[in-house]
């Protein structure tokens, strides 16, 4: 229905993948903001493949507003550089600006409400105040982290073939339309399913009420959550959780709630096999190949085993879909902008 231009939870936002000649410049920076850390790469191309020269990152702090954004871009970004690609992992348009992916930010999400700079195209914001303020041209490209995870892909497998997600902190799921399109679905904002009494309460206490439906039911940023939720109103003798790896701690022993930590996991898990599954009928191919990220999917409780159970209990054919992860899938994806 998306694709058809209904109006639906999905964004299905389409990015034109543009080709770059080769003797374009061999060296950028990689700005990498999302999920639970930023981080900050210097990049080049050699002989064809990229190699990160150098990296450094740190804790995400919550970005309220534009200046604590543009704060962080003065803070991490290579003083030496003329080219920025920002893995961004925010609802975003794309825009393709001088022949360079860019976007406009739609909203924010996992709490992090970006006010003053919903609806500023990243890219330009940031090279009009890295000109005003420090008087430096630096061109920049920008686009969400899904669609930089897909690209990662890119030279390892078929475009056709390729959807990627990112299942960790935040939840995001988008593929490869042939050979030169890469669909971001923002499929955290999925609202075509009723939500837990517990994803209810979440949802209550969110900075983003009535927003991102499925995310809050899936990802690490909430799921700890719904245990505290659950636990309170069930009456358990335990401190709140501080966090989803503190969930599966709970999930590994025997303990009160324990059982209660592995069903969170085990029905986070079936939703996103639900989507994986989806995504594969959709494209109507005789295989695809999902390059996850993110440390829920990876590190979650029985995760990977769950999702490849779900997958087959929804009908799809044995060794369909291969799923993959890549080293450094967000700074690669992200150097593919500019190289």
């Amino acid at each position: 229905m998306a694709d058809r231009g209904e109006r639906t939870s999905f964004v299905f936002a389409k990015h034109r993948i543009m080709r770059r000649p080769e003797e374009h410049p061999g060296r950028a920076c990689v700005l990498v903001i999302g999920g639970s850390n930023i981080s900050s790469s210097i990049v080049r191309r050699t002989n064809g493949e990229i190699e990160i020269m150098e990296s450094k990152s740190a804790p995400l702090p919550v970005l309220h507003d534009r200046d604590v954004f543009l704060s962080l871009i003065d803070e991490y970004v290579d003083r030496e550089c003329g080219m920025l690609s920002i893995n961004f992992a925010y609802p975003l348009s794309p825009l393709v600006r001088e022949g360079r992916l860019d976007g406009i930010l739609l909203k924010g999400t996992k709490e992090h409400v970006f006010h003053r700079l919903v609806g500023e195209a990243i890219g330009t914001t940031v090279e009009t105040h890295m000109m005003q303020h420090h008087g430096r041209k630096v061109e920049v490209a920008c686009a969400n982290d899904t669609v930089c995870l897909i690209l990662a892909g890119l030279g390892r497998w078929d475009a056709p073939s390729l959807a990627g997600g990112v299942v960790g902190t935040g939840f995001n799921f988008g593929f490869f339309q042939g050979e030169s399109t890469v669909v971001n679905l923002e499929s955290g904002n999925f609202s075509g399913f009723t939500p837990t009494d517990t994803g209810r309460i979440i949802d209550g206490e969110s900075a983003n009420r009535g927003l991102q439906a499925l995310e809050k039911e899936v990802s690490g940023a909430y799921l700890y959550r719904h245990y505290n939720a659950y636990a309170e109103e069930n009456g358990y003798n335990r401190r709140d959780l501080g966090s989803t790896g503190d969930l599966a701690a709970l999930a590994a022993g025997d303990g009160e709630g324990a059982l209660c930590a592995r069903n969170l996991f085990e029905r986070s898990a079936s939703l996103v096999a639900a989507l994986i599954g989806g995504i594969y009928r959709y494209k109507e191919r005789d295989t695809a190949n999902v390059i996850i990220e993110g440390s829920l999917f990876w590190k979650g409780w029985e995760y990977q085993r769950h999702v490849k159970r779900y997958l087959r209990v929804l009908g799809m054919p044995e060794g369909a879909i291969q799923i993959h992860g890549i080293k450094e899938s967000s700074i690669l994806g992200g150097a593919r902008l500019w190289l």
